[in-house]
């Protein structure tokens, strides 16, 4: 990826999925690191396909950062965090109804 740089502020995120785009602006929002996207709102180049994927078939989604949080911001995006998977109590869906039963179970 290129130093892409808009005045202070410098590319950090780029891809032609604007859904993964929103996963990346949550962590940053969640992490307080200011940001702007360009190109996400381009509807005229999205794809619809079914209820939940899209593809942007035109130019790429491009997150930039102030330059000073540039190495928290790639740090955080680069960041691995596949162990969360490996959590036995990871609900998947389940209602809280169900969670609720479940926990009853337990105790009985």
């Amino acid at each position: 990826m290129e130093n892409e740089r808009i005045k202070d502020w410098i590319k950090v995120f780029e891809s032609p999925d604007f859904l993964e785009a929103d996963l990346i602006e949550a962590r940053l929002k969640d992490q307080n690191i200011e940001f702007y996207s360009v190109n996400k709102s381009d509807i005229g180049y999205t794809v619809e396909i079914g209820k939940y994927w899209s593809y942007n078939a035109g130019l790429p989604v491009k997150i930039f950062v102030h330059m000073k949080d540039q190495l928290k911001a790639l740090d955080l995006i680069n960041e691995d965090r596949s162990n969360l998977l490996d959590d036995e109590n990871l609900d998947f869906g389940k209602t809280e109804d169900e969670m609720d039963s479940e926990k009853e179970k337990k105790l009985l």
